[in-house]
């Protein structure tokens, strides 16, 4: 499949409801991850949807975060098949910006064969991937992805429908080593890689029964058991006790009954001892974070807090959003005002996403704090260009919109590899740009398709494809 433009299909996405902030998105909303994808200093929010042959699009979208909690949504136009259950922030090379980690069903044989797409980040941009096949038997389950070995780079983790577990080390040159393949005593029912041993790099974390975990050692890999008596269904790795040391926390959700146990292991010489046991009448999805900045890991289960009061004690289960039909997929600081806030998506493959914005007290709040004095969002700035002739034989025209007054306005131009082959500026006059189809170098370049992208130093406004030609 050719790569693709980002396309701005809708500027501003701010629907200020009486209870959050809610992002209504055209196609449905299976997982979300969050990170600084423009290394803006804001958090943005990557969706990952569920395209099919009978329902096709992009395969995932991107919101940049351009002012506390206002976002900008941009469609990759990357359209492929596959369920986004676990998209995934990464690294995969050694410059600053995260990429994406994604799951790919290639049909052109009539068969879905899995596998994983590695999405490129260029200048804050996510349109440039490879692919890997699953090595498997063509029945995937389910990844996770983590810093696992030595270095710097993601490190991938996934399994298939059975008890079979994968790894794939990250290679700077290469991308990923030679697999290694696990056999485990029972399908994991989640996997997530955190710091359990606290020696500065992420360990594998499988849930189930029963509860254990990977680490990479000098050795190879070893499998550490934490509890095989219990069953568990969602994990997280944080900090409860604030000794600067993370425990394990699950949540159990039984195939009968109303009863679902939460529970938090400690390591206590090389022991793990359960310290905190609790049962709970609600379900739903488990959320841990820490939402009043005091460095204790709080709960939600489903839509009941539960505050850390410090010594594996909690507050009483209080229900936050009775209305609310949805379960708590991540936290994040959105609006950056220092504390970690909760994004809701819909149950049942809807397309909406729910924010609510903690204000450090236990209150989540409908819309987020801003700093102007009206309480209103800023307006950002807008700008539109046009490139003609379309296609060129010598030189191309840029005619701009609104042009931004600020930030070192700049057009870009890509080849279909995704690399920068000139970078147009200081030609803002009247509005207009002339690209003369020369690389950096002062090249002509060969025939073909280019990308050409209208930003600043803080924003990306807009992105042409244009066709060279003899």
């Amino acid at each position: 499949m050719n790569t693709r433009i980002f396309l701005i299909i809708s500027l501003i996405i701010i629907c200020l409801t009486l209870q959050a902030l809610t992002i209504s998105m055209p196609r449905v909303v299976c997982s979300i991850d969050t990170g600084d994808i423009d290394l803006n200093g804001q958090v943005d929010l990557v969706v990952g949807h569920f395209p099919t042959p009978a329902y096709p699009g992009a395969a995932f979208t991107v919101l940049y975060n351009f002012e506390n909690g206002a976002f900008t949504e941009v469609d990759t136009s990357i359209a492929y098949y596959g369920y986004q259950g676990a998209i995934a922030l990464g690294k995969l090379n050694n410059d600053a910006y995260p990429d994406l980690i994604t799951y790919y069903r290639n049909m052109d044989t009539g068969t879905a064969v899995p596998h994983m797409r590695f999405v490129t980040n260029v200048g804050g941009h996510l349109n440039n991937y490879f692919d890997i096949q699953f090595p498997g038997n063509n029945v995937f389950s389910g990844y996770t992805v983590g810093n696992l070995t030595f270095d710097e780079l993601s490190d991938l983790a996934f399994y298939d429908g059975y008890d079979t577990l994968y790894l794939w080390e990250s290679n700077p040159v290469t991308h990923f080593n030679p697999i290694i393949k696990m056999h485990l005593p029972y399908p994991p029912q989640q996997m997530r890689c955190g710091d359990i041993d606290n020696d500065g790099r992420d360990e594998l974390l499988i849930v189930g029964q029963p509860l254990t975990y990977f680490d990479y050692t000098d050795s190879g890999w070893e499998q550490i058991v934490i509890d095989s008596l219990h069953f568990h269904s969602y994990g997280f790795i944080a900090d409860v006790d604030n000794d600067g040391e993370n425990e394990i926390i699950t949540q159990e959700m039984p195939p009968l009954g109303d009863i679902y146990p939460a529970r938090i292991y400690k390591k206590i010489n090389d022991n793990y001892v359960m310290m905190y046991e609790s049962y709970n009448n609600f379900m739903g999805w488990l959320l841990v974070f820490d939402y009043n900045d005091d460095n204790l890991a709080d709960m939600l289960i489903g839509n009941y807090l539960e505050t850390n009061l410090g010594n594996y004690t909690f507050s009483e289960s209080s229900l936050l959003y009775p209305g609310l039909y949805a379960f708590a997929n991540t936290s994040a600081d959105v609006d950056g005002n220092g504390y970690n806030d909760i994004i809701f998506i819909g149950n049942y493959y809807t397309g909406l996403i729910t924010i609510y914005f903690s204000d450090g007290e236990g209150h989540f709040l409908s819309d987020p704090p801003v700093a102007n004095s009206d309480n209103t969002l800023p307006t950002p700035d807008i700008a539109y260009m046009k490139a003609y002739p379309n296609p060129f034989v010598d030189a191309v025209n840029f005619s701009i919109t609104n042009i931004p007054k600020l930030n070192n306005c700049k057009i870009q131009i890509y080849n279909i590899k995704g690399e920068l082959v000139k970078e147009l500026k200081d030609q803002a006059i009247s509005n207009q740009f002339i690209w003369d189809g020369k690389d950096r170098f002062n090249q002509p370049v060969s025939n073909g398709i280019y990308f050409c992208r209208l930003r600043s130093d803080t924003h990306v406004y807009d992105t042409k494809k244009v066709i060279k030609t003899k």
